[in-house]
């Protein structure tokens, strides 16, 4: 779930006003035409809850009070929040935001909270000015202070302590939809599905009128197995917002995880006008999903022309885009696709996560790319990097770190390399708890299909066997699948 707008390797000395500057270099901030249908409109509120006037307060387009007095401030909060539950590509204005308004505690938490989501090792000291100026400003209320806490400890790599506050914030101020949203986010990383959805739940009473609020739950109910009620939530949220793709995208796990492929590729295809506004990570994922259909229908030429025209390109240094490309080559290769020299020219980009860890699920699909793109010194020295912040890591994680998430990349890694009884011995102990490495359903599954691959390919036939044989009770519209049974009979 998450997205990003700013460039993937800033200067660590750099001012507020200089990467303002960056920023507009490495975003695509010229507006095209508004997409047909698209119902954003960064002037638009919505409806209120009655509150009296207080001094020094301004409210965002929510109905929740910011300590500020001056409109533009408030003005691009707004724009911020429809642009990050948006997934929007405009987002990066709140720097200059919080730069012009020091004494605003909100807007340089948000300022903090997206150098955050560039999901880097120097994202944190990129955040810490920001921070520091939130935790600096005069008189913030109590839902700001709980934010400026939870911010705080997310730059400090505390995400127990972040959990905590972020869903005291919604149970508290339900119509708070940016704490919801990054509450849902870090649930997601730590592979915490339930509590995405207590999280929803607390506000979706509070803030039914608002799509992005239906959105959120839609996918809420997609992770815990609620599906039916996914479907109803995410068209809620696309007849209040029918340009919103993350209710988009919630849909087509639903369709996904049903087998409805050609409905999900019509329901998709049917909303990608209105992508064009998307940062880089939801424009690409919403378009691998896509790819998956095709992959599903046998179609993998359609699929290979995704990677290339739409999935693989648009922010090449970018996590997000860089997981979302390694995800379809391996699945397209593991299909029997001849992928050329893609995984090469992956692997470039991939080498500057070599010496950096920031969440499992990133790490796992970072060391298999470096390993298929045949990066092998790259491979030790991550896998090493690894070993090593696995013990440091907050102890809230460190178990999933040092008992799953390690021994999974070396699984992964030896996979990658063509070393498959190894790879079988490493995965084979912690394919039962990889949902703590966190992603969605879809996503891990990429490493089910990886171990079912080193499982034939070790010669541990009967294993392999079980593998597809579930695999076939979930899903069994999935014609690949049968022959890969039929092939190890």
């Amino acid at each position: 779930m998450q997205a990003s707008y700013i460039d993937a390797t800033p200067p660590s000395s750099a001012s507020p006003s200089r990467l303002r500057k960056m920023v507009e270099a490495t975003v695509d901030l010229r507006r095209k035409d508004t997409p047909k249908g698209l119902a954003f409109d960064d002037h638009a509120s919505y409806p209120q809850p009655e509150s009296p006037f207080e001094a020094g307060m301004q409210h965002d387009l929510f109905g929740n009070t910011v300590t500020t007095e001056d409109p533009a401030t408030i003005g691009a909060i707004n724009h911020f929040l429809r642009e990050v539950l948006g997934y929007g590509n405009q987002s990066a204005g709140i720097f200059a935001a919080a730069g012009a308004a020091p004494s605003c505690a909100l807007a340089n938490a948000y300022a903090a909270s997206l150098m955050m989501f560039m999901e880097t090792g120097n994202a944190p000291e990129l955040a810490r000015p920001f921070l520091d100026a939130a935790c600096a400003a005069p008189a913030p209320s109590t839902r700001e202070a709980l934010y400026i806490e939870a911010t705080k400890a997310w730059v400090e790599g505390h995400p127990e302590a972040m959990v905590l506050k972020l869903g005291e914030i919604v149970q508290r101020y339900p119509r708070d939809l940016m704490a919801l949203k990054l509450g849902q986010t870090l649930h997601f990383l730590l592979g915490d599905f339930e509590g995405m959805l207590r999280l929803s739940n607390h506000a979706i009473g509070a803030a039914s009128d608002v799509g992005f609020a239906h959105g959120m739950h839609a996918f809420a109910l997609e992770q815990n197995h609620r599906i039916p009620e996914a479907e109803e939530a995410a068209l809620k949220a696309l007849s209040l917002e029918r340009g919103d793709p993350w209710a988009q995208h919630a849909f087509a796990h639903t369709q996904e995880t049903q087998g409805r492929l050609d409905e999900g590729i019509a329901f998709m295809r049917s909303h990608a006008d209105t992508w064009e506004h998307c940062n880089s990570f939801m424009l690409t994922h919403n378009w691998w999903h896509v790819a998956l259909y095709h992959i599903d229908r046998d179609e993998a030429g359609e699929a290979l022309a995704l990677y290339d025209q739409r999935v693989w390109g648009v922010w090449k240094e970018y996590s997000q885009d860089q997981i979302g490309a390694v995800a379809l080559l391996a699945r397209l290769e593991l299909r029997g696709v001849d992928v050329g020299n893609r995984w090469a020219e992956l692997g470039v980009f991939l080498k500057a996560r070599v010496n950096e860890s920031v969440w499992p699920f990133n790490d796992l699909h970072y060391v298999y790319g470096l390993a298929r793109a045949g990066e092998e010194a790259g491979v030790r020295e991550k896998l090493a990097r690894l070993q090593s912040d696995a013990h440091s890591v907050d102890p809230y994680v460190r178990r999933t770190w040092t008992e799953v998430t390690v021994p999974a990349a070396r699984g992964l890694a030896a996979a990658g390399l063509g070393r498959h009884a190894q790879a079988v011995s490493e995965l084979k102990p912690v394919m039962s708890r990889l949902q703590e490495v966190g992603g969605s359903h879809a996503q891990r599954d990429l490493f089910d299909l990886i171990y079912l691959d080193a499982l034939e390919h070790a010669g541990e036939i009967a294993r392999a066997r079980a593998v597809v044989q579930k695999r076939i009770v979930d899903r069994g519209h999935i014609a690949w699948q049968h022959r890969v049974l039929a092939r190890l009979h």
